[in-house]
């Protein structure tokens, strides 16, 4: 009777632990599929990229690349935002490893040390800057906003619009970013050694843990720590626009970025966070923003003016581009008699991050290294003063031509 009891407590035990493995290894089964469709999808695309084809199906930027899901509560970053593909995409076309910024992220990295839980940000940029009582220097020999001049008001809206959009200039190759790079983004001001000028790993007041050369550019191979190398970061995500030109290749917001952090911003915008978790080594954040309550990506505050100044150059060229393709841009972006506009809620940080961050040295050299390449301006660097003509409908500035801008110097006595 006692043997009767036990082995029919054996049963249902074992029954009742296989009801719970089924579940268990039908998600294993589920993120594995996903996981081998994600390195079969990067690598047939990036066929398709001439300088990155090697060791495609070994690179897993991210710890949680097989998570696909776009919440309408968390508004998680999808592949591809792929219920807005346009029909001249690839329809299978997925994220190469020189482009994670699509991935999803739900499970974000913890800070691993007290070094990175105790990074401290400042508004004191070590780069000089118009906070600290200097003034730009133009050269005046260079005409490029000649046809502005003497402009205010809606005329001077419109024709900083049409002066963008004659000069609406990208790299001819995607490749072409990392020459347009060396130009753009050196640092000649924080350890001023040289090494690319990346805004994930950047300590302005002490210490970089991790630098890059020149040849540390990502081409590839397996990456699983941070500092090891860094790719292009699109500061406005390419799923956001489709993946077109001239916006892909547009060294104003495609910039040199750990590839690591880049994997974790995905296609999130970039935004304040309440609480946010420290995901790089100099205190970049992701969390749920004050502007909306979704997720969102934080730099440190030595970059946000920089950042805020790419959305609006961005918005500003491309109003008239598809901008908002998909649930992360549509929080972003809205299009308003014909034009695209960032949302006021967005708009209003950037405001106050560009106005607390102004223009310092970095902005003017990597203004003028990619007009080297590219032959077009950010023009709210070379007049920080288009900031509130055109998001703020600042009608009394008068434009008057001074060329562009070159160098930060002290303001005189």
């Amino acid at each position: 009777m006692k043997k009767s009891v036990l082995r029919k407590n054996i049963l249902i035990g074992s029954a009742i632990f296989c009801l719970f493995q089924i579940p268990l290894i039908s998600a294993s089964c589920k993120n594995q599929q996903k996981e081998n469709n994600h390195q079969k999808d990067d690598s047939s695309q990036n066929q398709n990229d001439n300088s990155e084809n090697q060791n495609n199906n070994n690179f897993s930027p991210t710890p949680d690349s097989s998570h696909n899901n776009d919440s309408q509560n968390n508004h998680q970053p999808t592949p591809d935002d792929q219920n807005h593909k346009d029909p001249q995409d690839n329809n299978n076309s997925q994220p190469t490893p020189n482009e994670p910024e699509e991935n999803n992220q739900d499970n974000k990295p913890q800070p691993d040390n007290e070094e990175q839980k105790n990074v401290i940000e400042h508004f004191n940029n070590v780069a000089p800057s118009l906070n600290h009582g200097y003034v730009i220097e133009y050269d005046q020999s260079n005409n490029f906003y000649q046809s502005l001049d003497g402009l205010s008001g809606e005329a001077l809206r419109n024709n900083l619009f049409l002066l963008q959009k004659a000069n609406r200039n990208s790299t001819p190759k995607y490749s072409d970013l990392w020459k347009t790079y060396e130009d753009a983004f050196v640092d000649k001001f924080y350890e001023n050694d040289g090494t690319v000028l990346d805004f994930y790993t950047e300590i302005p007041n002490g210490k970089d843990k991790y630098s890059f050369s020149f040849n540390d550019r990502h081409q590839g191979e397996k990456v699983k720590n941070e500092g090891e190398k860094f790719n292009r970061e699109h500061i406005i995500p390419q799923s956001w626009f489709g993946k077109k030109n001239p916006m892909r290749n547009d060294a104003h917001h495609v910039w040199p970025s750990d590839v690591i952090v880049n994997a974790i911003h995905g296609n999130l915008p970039y935004g304040t966070t309440k609480n946010g978790k420290i995901v790089s080594s100099n205190g970049s954040k992701f969390g749920t923003s004050v502007e909306d309550g979704e997720n969102v990506f934080e730099v440190i505050n030595e970059f946000k003016g920089d950042i805020a100044r790419v959305y609006f150059y961005f918005v500003l060229t491309y109003q008239d581009k598809n901008l908002n393709r998909g649930n992360m841009a549509n929080r972003v972006f809205e299009k308003i008699n014909g034009k695209y506009k960032i949302k006021p809620n967005f708009l209003n940080t950037y405001l106050e991050w560009t106005k607390k961050d102004n223009i310092s040295q970095f902005d003017l050299d990597r203004n003028n290294g990619i007009y080297k390449h590219q032959k077009n301006r950010n023009p709210f660097i070379d007049y920080p003063e288009l900031i509130a003509v055109y998001f703020e409908n600042d009608n009394n500035f008068v434009f008057k031509n001074k060329g562009i801008a070159n160098k930060i110097i002290k303001k005189a006595n």
